[in-house]
């Protein structure tokens, strides 16, 4: 019901940019019945979408404990399969 009577007061309905309610900086996107798209990611500064990238791509890199549990049994038990080979002894 707020949002009604928000919508209707011309600063908020006319989707003033300060208002929080613009449509281009919500990202609606509205094509018809059941029809949507994606909305396409505002390019205002080159820098923050490298950032964004360089986000991305540390949020790939890390490891959760249990990933690191892991990696941590999986390399302790690797080199006790290599020595086994005949020849080492």
């Amino acid at each position: 019901p707020v949002m009604q009577l928000l919508a209707r007061t011309r600063f908020f309905g006319s989707g003033h940019p300060l208002s929080g309610m613009d449509p281009a900086a919500l990202g609606a996107v509205y094509r018809g019945r059941a029809q949507f798209r994606e909305p396409v990611a505002a390019s205002g500064r080159g820098g923050s979408a490298k950032r964004a990238g360089r986000s991305r791509h540390e949020a790939e890199r890390r490891q959760t404990i249990a990933e690191r549990k892991r990696a941590e049994l999986a390399a302790a038990d690797a080199p006790a399969a290599k020595t086994s080979k005949e020849g080492d002894d």
